[in-house]
């Protein structure tokens, strides 16, 4: 039952009047909703429908032929190669038929689901009767499309509801939720979930039941909806739509089209027949593939993929094996880490020359697991295993069989190049030293190492738990196979590895600075620290610079930026007034006062008084206009575009879409802009350079556009061609 080399679906038939569809498409490691799978579809459709006339089909089982994948969906390229609306509108339209005479067929039909359904898989599932799954912790079922700026488009909107409610369906559809079989079950996707062990044995028995009239034959043509009252009457209905756009506004502020027109498209397909809701879905699938939001978000997923890709299979396969990680340092990188590790299965040690900080990061591990268990995102038994992964070594000796070692201690060369020469003497010369810095050089630490191959930075970002980037460093002695380790490592903790080469600041920290450091400047010119924060939160940062620099630390600000000062020197040099915060000991949350005022009983409160450390007598005097919104954001921002386009020219990263991506990840640039390159297009690479040689001019050479940014505009390029 699998297909050939060039048909990506094949049918075969039993004794028992059952048909079996295999997915199988030639050449990938997963089934995806290719233009041949979906011009294959029609063909055995009709083979399938004579059989049904003739009265020699008693039902249909879809299965695939991959283990550990049932279809992931349509391909992402594809679908982000599709620019115009007509394009959109012609491909969702033939999805539509081909699943829409698949959901007609006159025959009970089966999706078994053993592995992951995403997508347009979990919508060819939805055009069946039954739905099954395994048991499998591989198996999950989702649709996360609102994830790149569009929605389900081959009838998700429409048959969901109806097979799990209202309330569930938009649930599901505007988080871009993926479940498990378990919650699928209690969901009413999954008709049944069947061991993993002879999971297609248990499949032929209920196929066999249903051809034998022993099982109801159409659960799924019922209509059922498993909601509760509220799915049931028309005020009901009213307050689930209701209460789901102000929950999507609360959450998105208006910056994400999709969710709101899903809303639109679920609400509108109530009580429709198939054919006559499908022009809902298709129409907003065509209008949203084309929004600047969309265009952003898939740029971002393939980069996503292609960071995954940034080493080759033979060169992964040079990294010596990681069973065993030791973090040193228990603060909050180190801690943070450490339990990462052994959240995704890793047998992890952590070391600290202080008791105190090595109970406290292990106090913060286990209250953060308790937290998922009361949460229901674990059970009590995963939140154990994670536990009794992570253990404690006394002294350096308890690291000699550690693969790869972690530091994660000051951000002072001298105190790392101690634990680095501490830890070479105990741990075998295959092990890995990764350091965990945010801007010291990889090289120069390499310098001190007896095994300068085997060092390579692993900058994690905080907090550990919830950010998703790596930077992984290569050194200028980092041999491949400890490149290929870290890397590997990163995977395996489920995070987003992405290389770099060694740099002051690397990318995120370097392309950051800029827009931390014009903090101080415009305090001093007059803006406030609420109109900086409420301007940049409102072109979509999570959060503004100066509760940003409050969440650091002004200490730790302080440290990266002073370096990257000396290097970097005017474009990064640090506003006066940011020194004297320090020295009034406003170091931010950490001490409850910074730029804000912070208490158990209130929300951070902008402190007043602070802004007479950057202008007066001391700060400098107060400009003729203080800077409004227009200006705030040109300042913080197009040094960024600066820096970035620095960066890439100078090969720190592959490729300006993985530096998107990275900034995305790494600082919480706005993913509903595509990140900062993807933006900066918006304006035009011959604007952006006017403005910031207009700034130049009335603020200083911080402003300067770049040669690499000079060069861009000379040769008539876009920021996405790099």
């Amino acid at each position: 039952m699998t297909a050939d080399s060039q048909n990506p679906l094949t049918v075969t038939y039993d004794l028992n009047g059952v048909a079996w569809l295999t997915i199988d498409v030639p050449d990938r490691k997963v089934n995806l909703l290719s233009e041949a799978v979906l011009d294959a579809l029609p063909a055995w459709v009709a083979q399938l429908e004579s059989r049904v006339s003739g009265g020699r089909l008693k039902c249909l089982v879809i299965r695939s032929g991959k283990p550990g994948n049932f279809c992931s969906g349509a391909d992402v390229a594809t679908i982000a190669a599709v620019t115009d609306r007509d394009s959109a509108r012609r491909a969702a339209s033939a999805g539509h038929r081909a699943f829409q005479r698949l959901a007609s067929l006159n025959v009970p039909t089966i999706a078994a689901v053993d592995g992951t359904c995403l997508g347009g898989g979990a919508e060819l599932a939805l055009t069946c009767d039954w739905i099954v799954g395994s048991d499998a912790p591989h198996t999950t079922i989702g649709l996360p499309e609102v994830g790149l700026g569009i929605i389900p488009g081959f009838g998700g909107c429409i048959r969901l509801p109806r097979r799990v409610g209202i309330r569930r369906a938009l649930k599901v559809i505007l988080g871009g939720r993926v479940v498990d079989a378990a919650d699928a079950r209690a969901y009413g996707w999954f008709d049944r979930v069947f061991p993993a062990d002879g999971f297609y044995d248990h499949v032929a028995g209920l196929a066999g039941d249903i051809a034998d009239g022993r099982e109801k034959p159409f659960p799924g043509r019922s209509g059922r909806g498993r909601g509760g009252l509220l799915d049931r009457t028309a005020l009901g209905r009213k307050v689930l739509f209701r209460a789901a756009r102000r929950d999507v506004m609360e959450r998105t502020n208006g910056k994400y089209p999709a969710p709101l027109r899903a809303i639109e498209v679920i609400q509108g397909a109530l009580g429709r027949h198939d054919q006559e809701a499908a022009p809902l879905e298709i129409e907003a699938v065509a209008d949203l593939i084309t929004t600047p939001e969309a265009r952003g978000l898939l740029r971002l997923f393939l980069a996503r993929q292609a960071a995954g890709r940034g080493l080759t299979a033979e060169e992964l396969d040079s990294a010596p094996a990681v069973g065993r990680v030791a973090v040193i340092g228990a603060g909050v990188m180190g801690s943070g880490i450490a339990w990462a590790a052994g959240r995704a299965g890793i047998e992890v040690q952590i070391k600290d020359i202080d008791r105190d900080q090595l109970a406290a990061g292990l106090q913060r591990g286990k209250a953060r697991l308790q937290r998922a268990v009361a949460r229901g995102r674990l059970t009590g038994d995963q939140a154990r295993e994670t536990t009794d992964l992570v253990t404690v070594a006394s002294d350096y000796d308890d690291l000699a069989d550690a693969d790869l070692v972690i530091e994660a201690v000051k951000e002072r060369m001298d105190v790392k190049r101690m634990v680095l020469r501490d830890t070479e003497a105990v741990v075998p010369t295959e092990s890995v030293f990764a350091t965990n810095t945010s801007a010291l050089s990889v090289s120069e630490l390499a310098q001190s190492a007896e095994w300068p191959g085997r060092v390579v930075g692993l900058h994690f970002f905080n907090p550990v738990h919830k950010m998703p980037l790596v930077e992984v460093v290569r050194g200028e002695q980092t041999s491949q196979e400890a490149l290929a380790a870290g890397f590997k490592l990163v995977k395996a903790m489920r995070k987003v590895p992405v290389i770099v080469k060694d740099s002051p600041g690397f990318v995120v920290n370097r392309v950051l600075a800029p827009y931390l450091n014009e903090v101080g400047y415009l305090l001093a010119d007059g803006a406030t620290v609420r109109e900086i924060d409420e301007t940049l939160e409102e072109f979509g940062m999570p959060m503004g610079p100066c509760r940003v620099l409050d969440e650091v630390g002004l200490d730790v600000a302080a440290s990266v930026s002073e370096r990257l000062g000396e290097l970097y020197r005017a474009r990064m040099t640090p506003s006066p007034g940011m020194e004297r915060l320090r020295a009034d000991g406003r170091l931010g949350r950490k001490v409850n006062r910074g730029f804000y005022r912070y208490s158990a009983n209130r929300d951070p409160q902008p402190d007043i008084h602070l802004e007479s450390l950057f202008r007066g007598p001391q700060g400098g005097s107060r400009v003729a206009r203080a800077p409004r919104a227009a200006e705030i954001r040109s300042r913080c921002l197009l040094p960024m575009v600066n820096e970035a386009v620095r960066v890439l020219d100078e090969g720190v990263l592959a490729s300006g879409a993985i530096l998107d991506l990275t900034m995305v990840m790494g600082s919480g640039f706005p993913p509903f802009r595509g990140g900062i390159l993807q933006w900066a297009d918006t304006q035009g690479p011959a604007a952006v350079f006017k403005a910031l040689g207009d700034l130049a001019e009335k603020h200083g050479e911080r402003f300067e556009p770049g040669s690499a940014l000079s060069k861009l505009v000379a040769d008539g390029q876009r920021f996405g061609s790099l």
